[in-house]
């Protein structure tokens, strides 16, 4: 029997059965909410997911939460819910609420690791990043905002496979299939907001100067994620809020003068309207700095509409920042060339044989897409 350690966190032995039905394999991961470890259900006999929720109140509270969002999603008709995280079960276990998920694959961030962190070609951007937006567009349509969006929360449905391109090897989720996880942070549209969200290297610069914001702060996260994958690089590279906001400024150009209102934080570095790199700044907060170059130079060689989608959601207003609805409509999700209309249906595959499955589709429209995609 497994016990709590000195800060709340359960601690199983390997092999525990908890509530008598999931079987304790491996832990995967821990963080400040929890601890994450696979198991086996013996009931279906399958692999799971327990995230084992620490035994402070705050967290069991946000938790529920997170429970109670994933409950709405399951609950939900819209036609992209299957590319976000899927609850298949939670209860309360020795004073620790448990969330059972699919046992998923690897994160965006792994297999960036695993490709030594070479970007992906275009048509591969194309469809991971068309398939995380299209989580992220299901939040939207349901009035939640994700807060927390970047390579770490989006993961392979599966395990991934290897592949042999110009004679090297190359790691990529099979069929495309991606799934947005980490609902904890979710908020609704209509309800009180913490000031600070959105992890560092993907936070928008409206929270960064504590100005107001909305779900556009979703699409600035995911244009700084699908500028990782494709490049192999973090866009902006900082610990520093006002060096952050400096980036910004050389990636983009000048913040809009009507935003300066909206400054209640980081104001000092803010002079003769241009943000300021503070002369004791840390020596690599520098070099990230002077690294960095105007989006079309970062972006050279670049198609135009890859450049133009990036620049349309890398917006220093939200109001003219795109949604996520406009974002998949954009051109570049147009395009389809002949390796990425493969993955697009392998992908689309797996995703349409589920709908089938729940009942969303009749098998008479699923064999009319099966045959026009063949």
């Amino acid at each position: 029997m497994g016990e709590d350690d000195h800060e709340f966190h359960y601690v199983p032995v390997l092999g525990e059965k908890i509530i008598g039905r999931y079987q304790i394999v491996a832990r995967l991961g821990k963080g400040t909410f929890g601890t994450v470890f696979s198991a086996k259900d013996l009931q279906i006999q399958e692999g799971v997911a327990l995230k084992i929720i620490r035994a402070i109140p705050k967290y069991t509270a946000a938790g529920q939460r997170e429970s109670q969002f994933l409950s709405e999603i399951s609950k939900s008709r819209h036609r992209n819910k299957l590319n976000l995280a899927e609850q298949l079960d939670s209860f309360m276990f020795n004073d620790h609420l448990v969330i059972v998920f699919p046992l998923y694959g690897v994160s965006l961030l792994d297999l960036l690791k695993l490709n030594s962190y070479r970007g992906y070609n275009l048509d591969w951007t194309r469809e991971l990043a068309r398939i995380f937006m299209s989580g992220v567009k299901c939040l939207h349509d349901m009035n939640l905002i994700h807060t927390d969006i970047k390579p770490e929360n989006i993961v392979s449905r599966h395990q991934p496979v290897k592949s042999t391109v110009r004679d090297r090897i190359f790691v990529h989720p099979p069929g495309a299939n991606l799934v947005l996880i980490d609902l904890g942070s979710v908020i609704r549209f209509r309800e009180p907001r913490p000031q600070l969200v959105c992890t560092r290297q993907y936070r928008p610069p409206e929270v960064v100067i504590g100005g107001q914001y909305n779900e556009k702060i979703d699409i600035w996260s995911c244009a700084c994620v699908i500028f990782e994958i494709s490049t192999g690089k973090t866009l902006f590279r900082t610990h520093s809020s006002a060096i952050h906001l400096a980036m910004i400024e050389k990636l983009i150009g000048g913040m809009p003068l009507h935003m300066e209102d909206q400054i209640t934080k980081n104001g000092e570095s803010y002079i003769d309207g241009q943000w300021q790199v503070p002369l004791d700044s840390a020596n690599e907060e520098i070099v990230s700095y002077n690294a960095l170059q105007p989006i079309d130079q970062e972006l050279k060689g670049f198609k135009y509409n890859f450049i133009h989608l990036l620049k349309s959601m890398l917006q220093w207003d939200p109001q003219a920042r795109i949604s996520s609805s406009q974002a998949l409509e954009h051109p570049f999700f147009m395009e389809v060339s002949k390796d990425s209309k493969q993955v697009q249906v392998n992908s689309h595959l797996e995703l349409v044989v589920q709908r089938l499955v729940d009942g969303d589709v009749s098998l008479a429209e699923f064999k009319q897409w099966y045959f026009q995609e063949k």
